[in-house]
């Protein structure tokens, strides 16, 4: 039988210690390629790197190459992996974590790490994120144990090969975990401010902020996570809101007429 393979990402960089315990937990069931960000990205969202040259950095063990530092984005980690260093053939699943800080309500918009998920998966490769709650989480060994499972159940196509998912793990001891829920990306925003700094003259701004639910509701990831539970969110490329699509088809008649247009 062909032996699985896995390619491991993040956005907290190739040195985060997360990455190396999410490879040696992966490893025990596929091949394993880590490539990552060189230095920590957090917070990039899907942005690539179109004006500027991609450096590489092999990571090496004892004279063994062990990895790959990426000076770009968790995007460009991924397309580099996907069509440089092996192919998309090369990989049967992706997993981007384990991220340190949650990723959940509009979080997911701004997150390097479900950003590189994503990329995977719109590369036709199953895929999924893992993060944990806390920024400062010493034990990881449940997150890895939880991506483990999740992973293997991918392989054996257990799992639907059209949405990858965002799974958020509360950071706390293994028997404190109270279950896993399906959940939603929770309607939320951050509320912003900037840190002000003066040094030799100059000022300098540091973006701070909180994350705030909009609504509230039992399967909101947010909402689950902070009661000590697992969070695992399907998510979609296709962001059409289809319930508006009449709406808008009559708006863009309006705009025909007013302009003399074809609608399309």
């Amino acid at each position: 039988m062909k032996a699985k393979k896995i390619l491991i990402t993040n956005d907290d960089g190739i040195k985060s210690p997360a990455i190396w315990a999410l490879r040696d937990g992966l490893s025990k069931i596929a091949h394993c390629e880590v490539v990552a960000p060189q230095k920590v990205m957090s917070g990039v969202g899907h942005g690539v790197s179109l004006t500027r040259n991609i450096r590489l950095h092999p990571v090496r063990k004892n004279g063994t190459v062990t990895g790959y530092g990426v000076d770009g984005t968790p995007a460009d980690t991924v397309k580099l992996a996907l069509s440089e260093l092996f192919s998309r053939e090369h990989f049967d699943l992706a997993v981007s974590g384990i991220n340190l800080g949650p990723n959940t309500g509009v979080s997911v918009y701004y997150s390097g790490t479900v950003a590189a998920a994503r990329e995977a998966f719109m590369s036709g490769i199953p895929a999924f994120a893992v993060s944990i709650s806390s920024f400062r989480c010493g034990d990881l060994t449940y997150a890895v144990d939880l991506a483990v499972e999740i992973a293997a159940a991918y392989l054996e196509r257990r799992y639907p090969q059209d949405l990858f998912l965002n799974v958020n793990v509360p950071c706390v001891k293994r028997g404190k975990v109270r279950g896993v829920r399906v959940t939603r990306q929770a309607p939320s925003q951050f509320l912003e401010f900037f840190e002000k700094k003066t040094k030799n003259g100059r000022h300098h701004y540091y973006l701070k902020g909180d994350l705030v639910l909009l609504k509230n509701g039992r399967d909101l990831d947010q909402k689950v996570l902070d009661e000590g539970y697992v969070s695992i969110t399907p998510l979609r490329l296709d962001l059409t809101h289809y319930p508006y699509l009449g709406i808008t088809r009559k708006l863009a008649k309006r705009l025909s007429r007013k302009r003399s247009l074809n609608p399309g």
